[in-house]
């Protein structure tokens, strides 16, 4: 078995494969690094040391996984065979796909240079070093384009933002806005009405069917397509997603990049013995880490049961949950899947410390794949 990227999507496939011991396992990863995303949320705060979210992709790996360092320049699914920008070729019986998703600043003209963003650690420090330099004005944060990964994730920054400027006393100084291209604050009612609140009793302005066009650096304003401008001194803005590089190149994507995956068995439409998984995918759920981690789970429970000449009986339940941070020392808990709805407990500060505690437990648990998540359902087979 192949795998294409060490997120954590991938990392916990080949870890469960390589401890059943039936196959040989085999990941492809660009850097051969293994980075905890929802870590960068708390960067530009200094409440997170940039170093404790990088680790080398071996020591989380089972020793049995044998790790290729490279760039994956082209996917051969009917081959079932990985083409490497130095030549070589990587072939397997099958093949699990989760290189993740990519981010395009340039499909905003402007965007480059002008705006802020927290969705990579040099971002995320960049953005840090602006906070600390700025000293009020037009603060706008929001979000381009949908999707994106980690849905609640600028609601999180933006609520975060507001604490930090009011813990240096200087929130007087500054007026907030935030983006967004949806007709309102969030995509999912049950946590729109919770977080709408927040932000009106923090004075913090939201500006709805706002899908960002242009950033015009000369005079300061983000254009939208729908003919608005807002003027902006400082920009944090979720940079426009789309499929990775090798996903496109490989005519495997639609038209945005993102791989058609079944909703149920994770497998690639159209292609067999080939999975996909977290945001690299086309599921109708959330591109979030902990729903890439359950749908891993699938992914390696039907693997392990075609290699054993069984018929698969798991199936993805679109299960997804994440702790989001709602200022104030608290936090709130999402949980849905393809059939239940989100219904979020009032924010608390028992759930904060879970997210902390979340982060700071995070490599001795979850790319080891030791946090059962369980976001998959048994269908009966004939025996």
């Amino acid at each position: 078995m192949v795998v294409v990227g060490g997120g954590l999507g991938g990392v916990p496939v080949a870890n469960g494969l390589a401890r059943l011991g039936i196959c040989q396992v085999t990941l492809v990863d660009l850097l051969g690094q293994h980075v905890y995303q929802p870590g960068f949320l708390y960067v530009p705060f200094g409440r997170v040391k940039p170093g404790s979210l990088v680790r080398d992709l071996k020591a989380v790996l089972h020793p049995d996984v044998e790790l290729v360092v490279g760039e994956a320049r082209v996917l051969d699914p009917e081959a079932r065979t990985v083409h490497l920008a130095d030549g070589r070729q990587v072939c397997a019986d099958w093949l699990v796909l989760a290189p993740g998703a990519a981010y395009d600043p340039a499909l905003v003209p402007g965007f480059a240079g002008n705006v802020h963003h927290f969705y990579s650690l040099e971002a995320a420090l960049d953005l840090m070093a602006a906070l600390h330099r700025f000293r009020g004005g037009d603060l706008v944060t929001g979000i381009t384009a949908l999707p994106y990964k980690c849905p609640p994730a600028p609601l999180e920054f933006t609520l975060l933002l507001d604490d930090f400027l009011r813990r240096r006393g200087l929130r007087g100084r500054y007026r907030i806005r935030f983006l967004t291209p949806l007709p309102q604050l969030f995509g999912m009612k049950s946590l729109c009405e919770m977080y709408q609140p927040l932000f009106a009793r923090r004075g913090i302005e939201v500006v709805t069917r706002f899908t960002a066009e242009e950033i015009d650096p000369d005079r300061r304003r983000i254009i939208s397509q729908e003919g608005q401008e807002v003027p902006y001194d400082l920009a944090v803005l979720v940079p426009p997603h789309r499929g990775t590089g090798v996903v496109r190149r490989s005519g495997l994507g639609d038209r945005n990049g993102w791989i058609p995956t079944d909703r149920e068995t994770l497998r690639v439409v159209g292609h067999e013995r080939v999975y996909a998984l977290g945001d690299a995918t086309d599921l109708p759920v959330s591109k979030h880490g902990a729903g890439a981690h359950m749908q891993a789970e699938v992914v390696a429970r039907r693997v392990a049961a075609e290699i054993e000449g069984r018929e698969p009986s798991w199936e993805y339940a679109g299960r997804v949950f994440c702790l989001s941070e709602a200022g104030g020392g608290r936090a709130t808990l999402g949980s849905y899947s393809y059939d239940r709805p989100p219904a979020p407990p009032a924010p608390v500060p028992a759930l904060h410390w879970a997210r902390l505690a979340t982060n700071a437990l995070y490599w001795r648990l979850m790319p080891r794949g030791l946090l059962p998540l369980h976001g998959y359902r048994r269908r009966r087979v004939a025996s």
